[in-house]
């Protein structure tokens, strides 16, 4: 449950909306020469409102009189371990939405969102030192720590490609980012060494800028057909958040009902999913450990 972590989260509208909407800006401007009598091009903004719809889930608890009274006998505290189970239920939803988004809806995740950049496919190596024409193609198992490195630096470069020329590799070092990879990319990227025996960990200081850069790993970036997913997010640029997961209710208890011998309450939480705010700031690469084509 790693999404908040990855995204940032932000309680936005209210409980009572069922679409959320909100506007990205973007500055544009003409000009001309200059001329004492003519009216000037304008300088303006365009405003892009867009929607995403919310979705509510809710759970619930019960507990009996004789129940609770075995529990507490034995120094256990049943309704206090049933809510943390509905807290988990909840946090699970948020998570899975932030991440997949909820299918006949508006509601994009991270993985589903169309408004993100495409993913870009790992480099493709050849084993020169295979017999053959051209030697083989180097699987991402197969690369050595440099080489996974390079894969590593590419999607770094798309995202400053991305970025037109606003951002260049000398500012980005002061800028934070996320690092978001696959469960299964972790000892890969982070616990190995080159083929000198270096420290990769050092050569990301150098690449990101020591200290400002973050890994968090997420096992839905794990695909068994498709391979792991790597991607880089600067978190913020200009002010400007650059993705978060957008919530009307993290946690919401309802009225606690009473019958005969037991009590029962809801437990609900409601979002809206992901929100790529600036999503040329967000590069991926897909595939890591899949078989490279050529």
């Amino acid at each position: 449950m790693n999404a908040g972590r990855a995204f940032g989260e932000r309680i936005i509208g209210s409980s009572t909306d069922r679409v959320i909407t909100w506007a990205n800006a973007e500055q544009v401007s003409r000009r001309g020469a200059y001329d004492d009598f003519a009216p000037p091009p304008l300088s303006d903004v365009n405003y892009d409102y867009d929607q995403r719809e919310t979705r509510r889930e809710m759970t619930g608890i019960v507990y009996g009189d004789f129940e609770t009274d075995m529990a507490g006998r034995s120094r256990l505290n049943l309704i206090q371990d049933k809510r943390k189970s509905a807290a988990l239920s909840m946090a699970k939803f948020l998570n899975e939405a932030a991440l997949y988004g909820l299918s006949g809806q508006s509601t994009y995740g991270f993985l589903t969102d169309p408004n993100l950049p495409p993913a870009i496919t790992p480099a493709v190596w050849k084993d020169a030192t295979t017999p053959g024409s051209g030697g083989n193609i180097v699987l991402w198992t197969d690369k050595n720590g440099y080489q996974k490195f390079e894969d590593v630096r590419r999607t770094y470069n798309q995202l400053l490609q991305q970025s037109g020329s606003m951002i260049d590799i000398s500012q980005s070092r002061n800028l934070k980012k996320k690092i978001l990879i696959g469960t299964s990319l972790q000892n890969d990227i982070i616990g190995t060494t080159n083929e000198y025996q270096f420290d990769m960990a050092k050569q990301y200081d150098a690449l990101f800028g020591q200290g400002m850069w973050e890994i968090v790993a997420l096992p839905e970036l794990d695909d068994p057909v498709r391979g792991a997913t790597l991607a880089i997010i600067i978190e913020e640029y200009q002010g400007v958040k650059t993705c978060y997961c957008g919530h009307q209710l993290k946690y919401q208890e309802g009225r606690i009902e009473t019958h005969s011998t037991h009590y029962s309450q809801k437990v609900y939480a409601q979002t809206a999913g992901f929100f790529g705010v600036r999503p040329f700031l967000i590069a991926k690469m897909t595939g890591l450990t899949a078989p490279t084509q050529p």
